[in-house]
């Protein structure tokens, strides 16, 4: 990575939307967007810890928390019919404690507004008041679905009010340079609109061939 470290990369590439990255790493790239976050402004950039919790159970959860790093994203899976909140408040400032990047759930959270209040980043697929059970250990460290992606652990996960995706560590020296200049042809592309520039002409778009209206054949 030459004289730029992963965290470096990591910092500005968390400056980027969703959005951004997506559109640098091509329309292929899957992104889910049904998990959403408990605030529109919560952003999240960082290393993927997994975990894949037993059905209404979050004692694999709380394991996962205790061995998670500074800047670490920790993304649960949770069984399909689980309903009960595997993620809360508590959680969420033992994981703020740590300094963690965020937590991504694909089931049930609770204590909304008191995460909104704490300012931790947490995306969910729903809410609900009722806590999980302490009792399995899950699955830690392995391959597991969030939505309609799969996220393998160690992957950079993105986040925010635009969806989800993940990317291999190895890759994110080249998402920065490829995202960095699409965001320059964005301002520019802004500049050019706010001079009065019309968008097809910017983007070099032809116009459909004019066609005549009201008027009734010879």
């Amino acid at each position: 990575m030459g004289e730029q470290t992963a965290t470096d990369i990591l910092e500005k590439l968390g400056a980027f939307s969703v959005s951004q990255i997506s559109d640098a790493l091509g329309f292929s790239h899957p992104v889910e967007a049904a998990i959403r976050p408990l605030d529109p402004m919560f952003k999240i950039c960082g290393r993927a810890v997994t975990v894949q919790c037993e059905p209404d159970d979050n004692l694999g959860v709380l394991h996962a928390l205790d061995h998670a790093q500074k800047g670490d994203a920790l993304v649960i899976s949770c069984s399909v019919g689980s309903g009960a909140a595997v993620w809360g408040e508590l959680l969420s400032m033992a994981a703020q404690c740590r300094a963690l990047a965020g937590t991504i759930v694909d089931g049930a959270v609770r204590d909304v507004r008191e995460i909104k209040a704490m300012g931790y980043a947490v995306f969910s697929r729903c809410t609900n008041g009722r806590r999980a059970r302490r009792e399995k250990l899950g699955i830690h460290n392995q391959p597991i679905r969030c939505g309609s992606i799969i996220i393998q652990p160690g992957e950079i996960v993105f986040a925010d009010a635009n969806g989800i995706l993940a990317v291999p560590a190895t890759g994110i020296e080249e998402v920065l340079v490829k995202v960095a200049a699409i965001a320059h042809k964005e301002s520019e592309i802004k500049e050019q609109l706010l001079s009065g520039v019309g968008i097809l002409d910017i983007l070099k778009l032809e116009r459909p061939i004019a066609t005549s209206r009201g008027k009734s054949s010879a």
